[in-house]
C-alpha cells in the first residue's frame, strides 16, 4: 500500500513491482506529474482536483461495502485533493465523481486483472474517519482475498496410457 500525501516519490520500484505481476494499492497526490506510474495501474489523470468532490460507487465490486453512496470528502490541509481519472486498457472504473461512469471522471481505478487499485483522491479526506477505516479495510481486503477454498475432493480416475 502506497501513500504519499505530502512527499514527492520514487516510482520506478514501485512500476517494475506491478509490472512483475505484484498487488498494490495506490493514492498519490502528484500522479499528474508521473505518468508511467499511472500507466502500472492502468489509468491516466485527466485532471487535478484542488477541492474534495464527493464519490459514488458504480457498481461491481464489494469496495463501498459499509457506505453509503457518495461517499462524502471534506476539505483539509491538503491543496491538491485528487485526480480525474480514465481507465486505460486493463483497468476499469469503478468508482467516480458523478453518479454514473463517465469519461474522465474516475475516481477508483481497478486494474491488472485486480491485483491493482489506483484512488484518484485521499481517504485522508474522507468526512469521518469511521469511514476512512471501513474503505481501506475494504481495499485491502479485495485486493489480499484469499483464494477459493476446495470443499470437495476430486474422485480419482485411472488413464489408459497411450
Amino acid at each position: 500500500m502506497v501513500d504519499s500525501t505530502w512527499d514527492p516519490i520514487t516510482s520506478s520500484t514501485l512500476v517494475t513491482f506491478v509490472n512483475a505481476g505484484g498487488r498494490a494499492i495506490l493514492q498519490y497526490w502528484n500522479l499528474s506529474a508521473e505518468t508511467s506510474l499511472a500507466a502500472a495501474f492502468k489509468a491516466t489523470v485527466a485532471q487535478n482536483i484542488t477541492t474534495p468532490m464527493p464519490v459514488y460507487d458504480w457498481g461491481g465490486t464489494p469496495l463501498f461495502t459499509g457506505l453509503s453512496s457518495p461517499v462524502s470528502l471534506v476539505e483539509t490541509i491538503f491543496t491538491l485533493d485528487g485526480q480525474k481519472l480514465q481507465p486505460a486498457a486493463g483497468g476499469q472504473g469503478v468508482a467516480g465523481y458523478t453518479s454514473a461512469a463517465t469519461p474522465n471522471q474516475a475516481a477508483l481505478v481497478v486494474g491488472n486483472s485486480g491485483r491493482t487499485l489506483l484512488n484518484g483522491f485521499l481517504v485522508e479526506d474522507f468526512g469521518t474517519l469511521s469511514d476512512a477505516v471501513r474503505f481501506a479495510q475494504n481495499e485491502i481486503d479485495y485486493l489480499f482475498a484469499l483464494p477459493p477454498v476446495i470443499t470437495g475432493h476430486p474422485q480419482s480416475q485411472t488413464v489408459a496410457v497411450g
